[in-house]
């Protein structure tokens, strides 16, 4: 799984009980295991169906599975 930096500006903390994001990344979701290589105390994950691309904007040619991963307070 391949994970890209997301500027943290462009996500909101409130969707993970955050007041403030330091580091936000995404990956496509790639299957089960891509949950299980996520699981740290140190993350908040996060899943959401998206038709525009997390990273740069552009639209997606399908809507697509991505898993954020979030650190904060």
């Amino acid at each position: 799984m391949k994970w890209t930096q997301v500027p943290p500006e462009s996500v909101e903390p409130e969707l993970f009980d955050l007041s403030e994001i330091s580091v936000c990344m995404a990956a496509p979701y790639s299957g089960p295991d891509s949950l299980d290589m996520s699981r740290d105390d140190e993350w908040r994950l996060f899943v959401d169906v998206l038709t525009t691309c997390p990273v740069n904007g552009t639209p997606l040619p399908e809507a697509t599975l991505y898993i954020f991963r979030i650190q904060g307070r």
